[in-house]
């Protein structure tokens, strides 16, 4: 595990700022991510939101309740924070 830190801005501004702690994917997970990102690569707009709040889900133990106080912008911010770290050279 390792932690992020996602920053939300309107401008210059930061309206808020999580650190998020992105777990280490087993076999299972990672396959789950791939059909998710090859899913989204083949129709973007289809149930986005869905698609972005299950990857946040797959890579954080966080509850649902937990994840349920997230802004959107977050959960969008911590999609892209993941998807970059998701192609890092391991």
């Amino acid at each position: 595990m390792h932690k992020v830190i996602i920053e939300v801005k309107d401008g210059d501004k930061i309206i808020s700022t999580r650190e998020v702690e992105l777990k280490k994917l087993n076999l299972q997970e990672r396959c789950q991510y791939n059909d998710l990102m090859f899913e989204h690569n083949r129709n973007p707009e289809l149930n986005l939101y869905t698609r972005v709040v299950d990857v946040c889900r797959l890579w954080t133990n966080y509850t649902d309740e937990e994840l349920n106080e997230f802004k959107d912008a977050e959960f969008f911010q911590l999609f892209g924070v993941i998807v970059l770290e998701s192609t890092k050279k391991k």
